[in-house]
């Protein structure tokens, strides 16, 4: 890595300080709801904040209750504000634990000034009071909501697409496959940020990587028992997306790994299973940089995968 790199992992740890593996629900509680100070050390972390046109809350109803969404709106050019448009729903890493949720405000918000177009954000409730299949169902339902509220949102119903990062890019592989599964709404093209695909860790990239950076061998075994009910949902489909019996007819995907991650070879296995079904992908490796890279705008390799996320969505 560059020395650059080697600084930005290094201000991550410092905040970080404690590991999940060995925080208290108190501990994940106030992670979860930290808000972060613009100034200088933050903005050198995760940049400045977007310039949105807007933003709204919704209370979006789930199985068995509700969950909270953020619809963050860019700012339009005059000859586009009647117009219906794409929309991006996006799923936020954390291992289905953790929430960050003023971080992953920072990027949907940025993501929709980049993008130029609404970006949905949903609250997944979070294991390991929420185990397996909740999330996942929370994230269906969240693109069952937003598929029949396209109209008065002004969207395109047939230009949705879903993106996720880390646990967020494993919801967003599996609601892709619940909605094929399911015959639920149209998905136009999912974008899935180093995602996990297979809960067993049996690759290479996770004993090359088991010390990190940034995400280790340990953090990844915590958030999977967390999420989990037994050893057996690894297996189920909607956990492991890679252990699908069948991945033809999912929707165009874009991939994007980074070299130094755990989770590099799920990205990479993922995209060719895909592709071995027929499914249209991009798949790209991110070189020099970490697990979560998307979320700093300085890290290498971020502003080619925001070229790459705003290409693939761009194409219609």
């Amino acid at each position: 890595m560059s020395k650059s790199m080697h600084r930005l992992v290094h201000l991550i740890e410092l905040a970080t300080r404690k590991p999940v593996y060995a925080m208290s629900e108190k501990d994940i509680a106030k992670y979860n709801n930290l808000q972060i100070p613009d100034n200088i050390i933050t903005r050198k972390i995760f940049g400045k904040p977007a310039i949105l046109s807007g933003k709204q809350e919704f209370v979006i109803p789930v199985r068995e209750g509700e969950i909270a969404g953020t619809w963050f709106l860019p700012q339009k050019k005059p000859d586009t504000v009647n117009q219906k448009t794409p929309a991006l729903l996006y799923f936020h890493g954390g291992g289905w634990v953790l929430s960050t949720i003023a971080i992953h405000t920072l990027l949907c918000g940025k993501l929709s000034g980049i993008l130029g177009i609404p970006v949905l954000s949903i609250e997944y409730r979070l294991a390991p009071e929420y185990k397996f299949p909740t999330a996942a169902e929370d994230a269906y339902d969240s693109l069952v909501w937003l598929h029949n509220h396209a109209d008065e949102l002004m969207v395109n119903r047939d230009l949705i697409y879903v993106m996720g990062s880390s646990s967020g890019g494993n919801l967003a592989a599996v609601v892709s496959l619940m909605a094929r599964d399911r015959q639920g709404p149209k998905i136009r093209g999912q974008i899935l940020n180093y995602p996990l695909t297979d809960g067993r860790m049996l690759s290479k990239s996770h004993k090359m990587y088991e010390k990190g950076p940034i995400l280790t061998k340990k953090d990844i075994e915590f958030y999977i028992t967390s999420y989990s009910n037994t050893k057996d949902d690894i297996y189920n489909p909607y956990f492991s997306p890679l252990l699908a019996e069948n991945h033809a007819d999912i929707p165009d995907t874009l991939i994007i790994t980074a070299e130094y991650d755990p989770l590099l070879d799920d990205g990479a296995q993922y995209a060719e299973a895909l592709r071995k079904a027929g499914v249209s992908v991009t798949y790209y490796m991110c070189r020099q940089t970490i697990h979560g890279s998307l979320l700093y705008p300085e890290a290498t390799g971020t502003k080619e995968a925001v070229l790459l996320i705003s290409n693939f969505i761009s194409k219609e």
